[in-house]
């Protein structure tokens, strides 16, 4: 497990509708958080897995959409601003799907 120490100079709160119809507005949170972030001149973000726990949607495809969503990104000219995306995971069944699937 790796701890960053990030310096919070700004926040976004995201608000993700639940599973099952969630999918595309899970993308479009990602995607506009990172577009935020790049706007703002900052060069670190941290996400939490979106909609995961007691929200009920499945940590797999929820690590699925995540990395796919911030690799997408991070391929683009402002992708390539961001030093740093963190994905803080809370539950163990998040932790390992994000494991699993990003290696």
């Amino acid at each position: 497990m790796s701890w960053f120490q990030l310096s919070l100079s700004l926040s976004l709160s995201l608000i993700a509708p639940s599973f099952p119809q969630l999918t595309q507005s899970q993308r479009s949170c990602y995607q506009t958080s990172l577009d935020l972030a790049v706007k703002n001149g900052l060069s670190a973000i941290a996400f939490a897995a979106i909609s995961t726990g007691i929200y009920g949607y499945p940590s797999y495809h929820a690590a699925r959409v995540a990395l796919d969503t911030v690799r997408r990104f991070m391929e683009t000219d402002d992708g390539a601003k961001l030093d740093l995306v963190v994905f803080c995971n809370f539950e163990e069944e998040d932790e390992t799907a994000y494991s699993e699937l990003a290696s």
